[in-house]
């Protein structure tokens, strides 16, 4: 969450990082954090002595004739036929988002912008095919980069729900920014993405050379997932026995439902825990100005209804669920457990969820 609504130069967002620790070792697992993509974007400028966007234009747009790049948010709104984002009410029907996305600045994650044809050379490159159809000749090289994100980095177990949610599924991995898997005896290759407004699903299937992408200008809804694995069972014939297609729809649906249960039965809970400690003092020490070298400062503050606690913009209530732990129900922070730690010196606020960071007096 280093990148939320932060309006800091890439060179300071990745000065930022080093200040957070580290989450695992090397090559045991991923994590997503969109700041290293400004890293990466600062090494490419080093390397090559142009800006990063000039760089991705002729080493990987030029090459595969990619036309039409829009660079930044302020570009795209000056164009007239584009999509616009839109999410779902809480009542269920589809209005407008119309403050999705507002960062400026000229940014290496979600920051490149294409016409929807435009993106069938990209799909092409990753499928092993150049425009014409023919074998790849000219952009060898680019392919052979390509061909190295393919490559399973990190086994990933298959846990409790994955057999349960696509039994299809016999192998699980991950590479360079790509999902690998087995999927109905084949391998597939595939990722989503989401940005305010927008949602995505692609999916390669490098040995019949074929891709699929999924596009819709919706968010918070399952739709592109939904689409993408039933072409993919279209695609494949129900590989490798003819098994009968999925019904994506309904199991989505009920994926979402036993999710939104899971959720309700812990809000139940939190409910609950929050009822014992009504009126019972809470630790000195708990309000004021807290702060993390990464992320700055937090508020938090005492009002009539309890604690308060101001984070990334939002002023949002601490509810008590123990003597000193709290929840905070927020999507956006994945709705965090927080402890607090008295100490001499004031005590830390600590964070779970996707913060996961503490903030000391």
């Amino acid at each position: 969450l280093l990148f939320y609504q932060s309006k800091d130069s890439l060179d300071h967002m990745v000065r930022k990082l080093l200040l957070l620790p580290r989450f695992a070792p090397p090559g045991t697992t991923y994590e997503y954090q969109v700041t290293q993509y400004y890293a990466l974007a600062l090494a490419v400028q080093k390397a090559s002595g142009l800006p990063w966007r000039e760089s991705i234009q002729k080493e990987v747009l030029s090459p595969l004739k990619i036309q039409g790049a829009v660079w930044s948010k302020t570009e795209v709104d000056k164009v007239v036929n584009r999509a616009h984002p839109h999410r779902l009410a809480q009542e269920g029907n589809c209005q407008p988002w119309a403050n999705a996305w507002s960062d400026p600045r000229d940014n290496p994650s979600g920051g490149l912008w294409l016409p929807l044809e435009q993106w069938v050379p990209w799909l092409r490159l990753h499928s092993g095919i150049n425009q014409s159809g023919m074998e790849l000749g000219a952009v060898k090289d680019l392919y052979k980069a390509a061909k190295e994100t393919h490559q399973t980095r990190i086994r990933q177990g298959m846990g409790n729900e994955e057999p349960a949610f696509r039994p299809e599924v016999s192998e699980l991995g991950y590479g360079w920014g790509w999902v690998t898997m087995t999927y109905r005896g084949e391998r597939v290759l595939a990722h989503g993405g989401v940005m305010d407004g927008f949602r995505a699903f692609i999916m390669i299937f490098p040995q019949r050379k074929q891709a699929l992408a999924v596009f819709a200008n919706l968010d918070r809804t399952p739709f592109n997932h939904d689409v993408a694995y039933s072409l993919a069972d279209l695609l494949l014939g129900q590989a490798p026995a003819r098994q009968a297609p999925a019904n994506w729809t309904k199991r989505l649906q009920e994926k979402e439902q036993k999710d939104l249960q899971i959720q309700a039965d812990r809000l139940l809970d939190w409910a609950e825990k929050s009822k014992i400690w009504q009126g019972i003092p809470m630790a000195k020490g708990m309000a004021g100005q807290f702060s993390n070298p990464a992320y700055g400062s937090i508020e938090v503050k005492e009002t009539s209804g309890g604690l308060r606690v101001i984070v990334l913009g939002n002023d949002l209530p601490l509810q008590r669920i123990g003597k000193d732990s709290f929840v905070v129900i927020n999507k956006l922070l994945a709705d965090p457990e927080v402890l607090f730690l008295p100490s001499n010196r004031g005590g830390t606020w600590r964070f779970g969820g996707r913060l996961t960071a503490d903030f000391v007096k």
